[in-house]
């Protein structure tokens, strides 16, 4: 449906400017654990290797990262929300 797909393109834009919040190390991994930008996806174990970040350190580091883009993308959804919205009166 179109509205689905307005939704989307919404969706990945706002992701697209929480990803340019990260730094370049934080982008580096995003980006290899999802196979971003043409890259191939890797566990986080391959990852560690790949790196050479011990493997429970590079969880926390992908975890804190998934907090941070969390955070980003409310802030743009709060955002846009709020300026749509009218107070009354």
């Amino acid at each position: 449906q179109i509205e689905d797909k307005i939704i989307m393109e919404e969706e990945y834009s706002m992701l697209y400017k929480a990803l340019h919040t990260l730094n370049e190390y934080e982008q580096r991994i995003i980006t290899l654990r999802y196979g971003l930008k043409g890259e191939q996806p890797h566990s986080v174990k391959d990852l560690s290797i790949i790196l050479e970040t011990p493997f429970s350190v590079l969880r926390g580091i992908i975890q804190r990262i998934h907090n941070k883009l969390k955070h980003e993308m409310l802030k743009y959804y709060h955002a846009e929300y709020l300026d749509d919205f009218d107070f009354p009166g």
